[in-house]
């Protein structure tokens, strides 16, 4: 992702914590942020879609791909944890390696495909 739009979605970021509307955001940050933003949030509540929609979801947008895929490899780093870990931070991990996986096959598909011959 362009370091720009990186540094417009963490400024402009925040709307699933009740901070901003996709309208504020949309308005400080221009459309394309807040489509990368609107792809970002989740809230299983309130659109009904499991984790597994959620990260499916994210492999159409390049820019919120992008930025999950960061998100997850500093989610990732038990390293930053307190020690001892729990079994819950380890699983918690591998569900965003699995994650991480999903979102790099969607991004090497969508980035190399046109590079396919046939």
């Amino acid at each position: 992702m362009p370091e720009p739009v990186q540094e417009q979605c963490t400024y402009c970021g925040g709307t699933g914590d009740g901070h901003r509307t996709l309208d504020q955001v949309k308005e400080a940050c221009g459309p394309r942020v807040a489509l990368a933003v609107d792809y970002l949030s989740y809230d299983p509540q309130d659109k009904g879609e499991t984790r597994e929609d959620y990260i499916a979801r994210l492999g159409a947008d390049n820019n919120a791909r992008a930025v999950k895929l960061a998100d997850l490899e500093h989610n990732m780093d038990l390293g930053r944890l307190k020690r001892p870990l729990k079994q819950t931070d380890l699983d918690r991990s591998l569900r965003y390696a699995d994650e991480h996986a999903v979102l790099m096959k969607e991004h090497i598909r969508r980035r190399f495909a046109h590079w396919v011959k046939g």
